[in-house]
C-alpha cells in the first residue's frame, strides 16, 4: 500500500504533488470547521494536544498566512525532529549554522505550502477515537479516513495518513531534493527558499 500511493504520487509530477499526502491531514484540519471530541479520549492528556493544534491550524488556515502557520507548526509540531529525520544522515554534512537555516528554511517551505493548499480545502473535521500511549487515532469528517498522530511529549511528531507515515514522504522528497542539489547545503537551501 505505501509503495503504491508513493508510486502514484510521483507519477503525478511536481513538487506539491509530492507532498500532498504528507500535507493533506493537516490541511484538512486546517480547513476544517469542527473538532469532535469521543468519549475514551476525553481521559487522554495527548488528545488534547491534537485538539488544540487542529484548532490552531484551522484558524491559521483560515487566514490563509503562511506565517501564521509557521507560528502553529513551530508551537505544536517537533519541526526540528521532522526536518532531522526527513534530510537523515546527511544533515551531518551541514555545518551548525547551514543545520539552523536548515531548520528554519524547512518550516517556512512546510508552510508555504500549507498555506497554498489549505485554501482550497473546506468543510471536513476530526473526531478524536482513541488513544494509545503517544498516537491517537482519529477520523476525518465526514470522509471517515482514518488519521493517526505520533506525539513525542507534547508535540506531534508524525501523522499517518491513508496507512502513509508523512515523514518518511517529507524524507523522500528533501532527500531527492539534497541529491538533486549536488549534495551542496547551500544549493539545497537556495532550493528550499523558493
Amino acid at each position: 500500500m505505501r509503495g503504491e500511493l508513493i508510486l502514484s504520487v510521483r507519477e503525478r509530477g511536481g513538487v506539491l504533488s509530492l507532498l500532498l499526502p504528507m500535507l493533506l491531514s493537516m490541511l484538512l484540519l486546517i480547513a476544517s470547521g469542527m473538532v469532535a471530541q469521543a468519549a475514551p479520549a476525553g481521559k487522554c492528556a495527548v488528545a488534547s494536544r491534537v485538539q488544540a493544534a487542529a484548532a490552531d491550524f484551522m484558524r491559521a488556515g483560515r487566514s490563509g498566512s503562511p506565517a501564521a502557520i509557521r507560528r502553529v507548526l513551530n508551537r505544536h509540531v517537533d519541526m526540528r525532529r521532522v526536518m532531522t529525520f526527513a534530510l537523515g544522515r546527511d544533515i551531518r554534512r551541514m555545518s551548525r549554522a547551514e543545520r539552523r537555516r536548515y531548520y528554519r528554511q524547512g518550516t517556512d517551505y512546510a508552510a508555504r505550502k500549507l498555506a497554498t493548499l489549505a485554501r482550497s480545502l473546506r468543510g471536513s473535521g476530526i473526531e478524536i477515537v482513541r488513544c494509545r500511549g503517544n498516537r491517537v487515532e482519529s477520523r476525518l469528517l465526514p470522509s471517515g479516513n482514518r488519521v493517526v498522530w505520533k506525539l513525542r511529549g507534547r508535540r506531534i511528531v508524525d501523522v499517518n495518513f491513508r496507512g502513509v507515515w508523512m515523514a518518511f514522504i517529507l524524507r523522500d522528497h528533501f532527500r531527492r531534493m539534497w541529491r538533486q542539489s549536488g549534495q551542496d547545503a547551500r544549493a539545497f537551501l537556495a532550493r528550499l527558499e523558493n
